[in-house]
């Protein structure tokens, strides 16, 4: 199944929440399986609108998969059912690893090899969306940045001077994932 990324702020404001919730719910419609890390914000309201739309969502953790707990917020929000048959959890780590910053960082690697396409969402100057945006543009996957209202965060703006499009609305959303789905296979991470 072909999927697209979803990297974003932990401290996501309303606006860029909804665009995660937009996000996965086109995904959904469009049967493209959403990647996306485990933490609160931008994370989670992705993978939970991808579920309730009936779509399939891939976590990809930061530490071990022993580690692994599902938040409340799954529990409450959707039925067991939906989540065992439409969500996969997967570590790149040892399986009893802890979280670090280091391994949310190669996680986000993860994210962005496993996905045709990447969804940034109020990056930071530095951290982990604005490095996830910098690897997908090098490996030649496209990166869409939603900025309606504008997203004026220094990490979004430095994606979009180095490549990536400002989507400003909906319908443009839909469109590109629409191209994305349509992709057969994400060129290779190491073709330059």
């Amino acid at each position: 199944m072909a999927a697209v990324g979803l990297c974003g702020s932990r401290n996501v404001t309303e606006a860029g929440l909804h665009a995660a919730r937009v996000c996965g719910r086109l995904a959904a419609e469009e049967g493209l399986a959403l990647v996306s890390g485990y933490a609160k914000g931008v994370d989670t309201a992705g993978h939970l609108s991808v579920l309730e739309a009936g779509g399939h969502t891939v976590v990809v953790l930061a530490e071990g998969i022993e580690r692994f707990v599902l938040k409340k917020a799954y529990r409450e929000q959707v039925s067991p059912d939906r989540l065992s048959t439409r969500m996969l959890v997967v570590s790149q780590f040892a399986p009893a690893q802890r979280w670090s910053a280091g391994a949310a960082m190669a996680r986000n690697q993860v994210i962005v090899g496993m996905s045709l396409g990447l969804v940034a969402i109020e990056a930071g100057e530095t951290g982990g969306t604005v490095k996830a945006g910098e690897t997908a543009l090098r490996g030649k996957r496209p990166v869409l940045v939603p900025s309606s209202p504008p997203d004026e965060t220094p990490g979004s703006k430095l994606l979009v001077a180095a490549g990536a499009r400002s989507v400003k609305d909906r319908q443009e959303l839909l469109d590109q994932l629409r191209r994305l789905s349509g992709e057969v296979a994400p060129p290779s991470l190491f073709e330059q």
